[in-house]
């Protein structure tokens, strides 16, 4: 056990040798090492802290350099910045329209439609010709970064109540990321009364 122990002077605290532990001894030599030592690692534990600060700082200030600002949210959900709806405008005819976000865009090469409906395929549709960028990733591409529509003819015999549109497509953000591909199944209504 700890104690003090005045027939040994200087000494100050001792553990019991049943337990096994080592000695602690604090004469005032030792006292001033040990106070010397704690405030040596008091003042480390102060420089990493100011480092670690000064670090996110660091990343406060890149991120306000690239115009963004750390506490909001820098990018939209994908089903925000590109929009997709479809909807007949006959009975043998849809329309796939994208509603792009302000600073987002459209690969033209990654669109694409098809029907999962063997009773209605879809015929060839021609995508506008779109905006020409060149691309780190896939080199000159066409983008769309409005708003766009797309025609698609449905080859079907006889009027149909509803089709299944698969869609395809990628897009990015202008302020630097990538969407992965989305692929989409879309059921469409006509209203046939």
């Amino acid at each position: 056990m700890y104690g003090v122990h005045s027939q040994h002077p200087g000494r100050y605290l001792r553990s019991s040798p049943r337990c096994g532990l080592l000695k602690w001894v604090t004469d005032v030599p030792s006292l001033r090492a040990f106070t010397t030592i704690t405030a040596l690692v008091l003042a480390l534990c102060t420089n990493v802290c100011a480092a670690l600060t000064s670090e996110t700082d660091s990343v406060k200030t890149l991120q306000k350099l690239l115009g963004q600002d750390a506490n909001e949210r820098t990018f939209l959900d994908p089903d925000t910045a590109f929009h997709l709806t479809i909807e007949p405008i006959s009975d043998n005819q849809l329309r796939a329209v994208f509603q792009i976000a302000n600073g987002y865009y459209l690969y033209r090469h990654k669109i694409r439609f098809e029907s999962m409906d063997a009773s209605s395929p879809l015929g060839q549709y021609n995508l506008p010709p779109g905006e020409t960028q060149d691309d780190e990733y896939f080199g000159r591409v066409a983008i769309y970064p409005r708003d766009v529509a797309v025609n698609l003819p449905l080859l079907n015999q006889s009027p149909v109540e509803r089709v299944v549109i698969k869609a395809s497509y990628q897009g990015c953000a202008k302020k630097g990321i990538c969407y992965s591909p989305i692929e989409k199944i879309i059921p469409v209504v006509f209203n046939n009364t």
